[in-house]
């Protein structure tokens, strides 16, 4: 290694300052090129690896803002604030449904069901009939607590939208109803009669 240096420096020695000048500068662009792809260039890299993940990130922050302010305007809208309606309606009745099926069995069920499904002025009942209890025993599965059914008949006048309605309102208020069969006879258009025959099942305390 000494003896190529050594090469080097005889070899320079006898050159011209033209070429001794020629040779320093291609000795600094060697010099250049060697620390530019060592430190530059992946610097480089980097910085642009760093300005899309920027980017990325403020595209993401943009987003969550938009998100976020759509969340904020939920609360005005019309439509929560129907939803913050029913939902509580609903919460109420089916409140009022689990306080009742905890009382004795001495329970009206002509009252509950009044009570309960009294949900609107166009639908007009006309009669609940509740039929003696029995003890809910299916065949197809054995259940390990005593499960308990009420058959009720229920009588009702409206027109066809409203009843459709108030049924889905009865299946909502009443999670626990089996049905069993239902009659729609038109009594003067569009007022029809519906005749609705179901089950309500209930655990019962002592």
């Amino acid at each position: 290694m000494n003896d190529y240096i050594k090469q080097i420096k005889r070899w320079y020695s006898f050159r011209i300052l033209r070429e001794k000048l020629l040779f320093i500068g291609l000795c600094w662009a060697l010099i250049y090129a060697i620390f530019s792809y060592i430190v530059f260039i992946p610097l480089e890299r980097t910085r642009e690896q760093l300005t899309i993940d920027i980017k990325t990130a403020e595209n993401e922050i943009s987003n969550w803002k938009i998100q976020i302010s759509a969340l904020n305007k939920i609360p005005e809208s019309p439509l929560y604030k129907k939803w913050q309606i029913e939902h509580q309606t609903f919460d109420n009745k089916t409140k009022a449904y689990r306080s009742l099926l905890q009382a004795s069995s001495a329970i009206n069920w002509e009252d509950i069901v009044k009570s309960i499904l009294h949900l609107d002025n166009n639908i007009i009942i006309e009669q609940i009939k509740n039929f003696p209890e029995e003890l809910y025993n299916p065949p197809e599965f054995k259940i390990p607590i005593p499960v308990y059914q009420q058959r009720l008949l229920l009588v009702v006048q409206s027109n066809y939208f409203d009843t459709i309605a108030y049924l889905k309102r009865l299946q909502a208020a009443l999670p626990t109803i089996h049905w069993e069969s239902l009659s729609y006879h038109v009594v003067q258009y569009p007022v029809a009669k519906v005749e609705l025959e179901f089950l309500v099942l209930y655990e019962k305390t002592s």
